[in-house]
Formats: C-alpha cells, structure tokens, sequence
C-alpha cells in the first residue's frame, strides 16, 4: 500500500474536478480533491501528495499562478518541491504563453515558469495519463 502515489487535484469546476479524479483513479492514484487554492493548502497539511494538477482559471482569474508562485516560495521543502502540472483553457482566450514547450522560446522545463508540464483542455485521458506517470516516476504503460 506504501507504493500508491497521491495526486492533489485543484479545479473550482465541479465537473473537470470529477473527471481528472476518475481518469487518476482509474489508474490507481489516490487522489485527493481541491475547490481552491485555500482548500488544497488545508488538505496538504494532513495528507501530502506526490504531486499536483492545477487548474490555472480558477475563481479569482489566474490564481492557479499565483499558488503556483506562493508554494515554490515556501518554508517548507516538501511543498516547495512538489511536482506541478497546469491544465487550462487560457490559450484559447489569451495570446501568451505559459510554457517553453508552446512555441520556440529557448527556455529549459521550469525556466519559465515553475511547473513540470502544462496540459490544454480539454485533456484528453491518455495526456494527462502521461504526464501524471511521467512526474511521479511511474513510467509508461
């Protein structure tokens, strides 16, 4: 049992929220699920996960980028080190980009912005499969 990875899931959208949880658990992650930053800082406090998905429109318009900023800056190692993965919609209503890998930008992975994949919705199961596998070492199926 000590082998099962644990993905915190952040998404103010019920409905993506439900959907990312079934795909991870499909897979056996354990996942623990977030309305909001606020929500997920709590949750994090008992029950630390292996990793993250956040949603980056969440409520109050970017915060997903902001706790991303607010958790690399933090006191404690084991949050500020967490493996992040953004998803969103905001390529399709905003011109810049959030990631090395969206054109040529000469930045080396967590140059730009301090995350480990960033995923466009709607995500597909096997995408974010993918990259979940990928930051949690649990390599390809």
């Amino acid at each position: 049992m000590d082998n099962i990875k644990t993905v915190l899931v952040i998404d103010s959208d019920a409905e993506s929220l439900a959907a990312t949880g079934s795909v991870l658990e499909s897979e056996s992650i354990r996942v623990i699920r977030a309305a909001s930053p606020a929500d997920a800082l709590g949750l994090m406090e008992g029950d630390l996960p292996d990793a993250i998905v956040l949603e980056v429109m969440l409520p109050e318009a970017t915060e997903g980028l902001h706790f991303t900023w607010n958790l690399r800056q933090h006191q404690d190692t084991r949050l500020r080190d967490l493996p992040i993965l953004l998803v969103s919609r905001i390529h399709q209503t905003v011109p810049f980009h959030l990631s090395h890998l969206d054109s040529d930008w000469e930045y080396a992975p967590g140059e730009f912005l301090p995350v480990q994949g960033f995923l466009d919705k709607p995500v597909g199961a096997e995408a974010l499969l993918e990259q979940v596998r990928g930051v949690l070492g649990l390599g390809v199926k």
